[in-house]
C-alpha cells in the first residue's frame, strides 16, 4: 500500500504486496473462513487435505455439503455463536483411498466477531489417527 509521505511523496509498504495465503498456506494446522451462511471464503492448503475438499470447488458453498456428518458441524457452529466463543467438534474422516489411516478431524469453530458484512467464523482443522489402528501395526 502507498501513502503519501508528509513532503506528498509517496512511500511504498510491504503490506502492499502481501499475500496471507502464502503465510497460511505454509502452517501445519488446517484453517477455514465461512461467512455468515456457513460458505467457504478461504481454506488452507492443509484444510483442503484434512477434509479431502479443493477450495475451488467449495469456495461459495456450504461447507456442510463436503461433511460427513454436516448437521452435526452446524450444531457446532449454532453453539459457537450462541456462546460467542469456540466450540469442538470431531467428525469422521472422508477416506481418500484404502490405504489412509482411519481417523477424524476435529474441528475449532470460532466466531470471528465485529465484521462488518456479518458473522463469519474461522476454522481451525486437526488431525486424529485412530490409536486401535496405530497398535495394530506394531510389531
Amino acid at each position: 500500500m502507498t501513502q503519501l509521505a508528509p513532503g506528498g511523496e509517496r512511500e511504498w509498504s510491504a503490506l502492499a504486496e502481501f499475500d496471507a495465503g502464502e503465510v497460511l498456506d505454509g502452517l501445519s494446522l488446517g484453517i477455514l473462513v465461512l461467512d455468515a451462511q456457513l460458505c467457504t471464503v478461504y481454506a488452507n492448503v492443509k484444510a483442503e487435505e484434512a477434509l479431502a475438499l479443493e477450495v475451488q470447488e467449495a469456495r461459495g458453498r456450504p461447507l456442510s455439503m463436503f461433511l460427513p456428518q454436516p448437521q452435526r458441524f452446524v450444531d457446532a457452529v449454532s453453539r459457537a455463536l450462541q456462546r460467542q466463543e469456540s466450540v469442538y467438534c470431531d467428525l469422521p474422516r472422508y477416506e481418500r483411498d484404502l490405504s489412509d489411516a482411519a481417523g477424524s478431524v476435529l474441528l475449532r469453530v470460532s466466531p470471528l466477531r465485529n465484521h462488518v458484512t456479518g458473522a463469519h467464523f474461522l476454522v481451525e482443522v486437526g488431525m486424529h489417527q485412530r490409536v486401535e489402528s496405530q497398535r495394530a501395526r506394531r510389531p
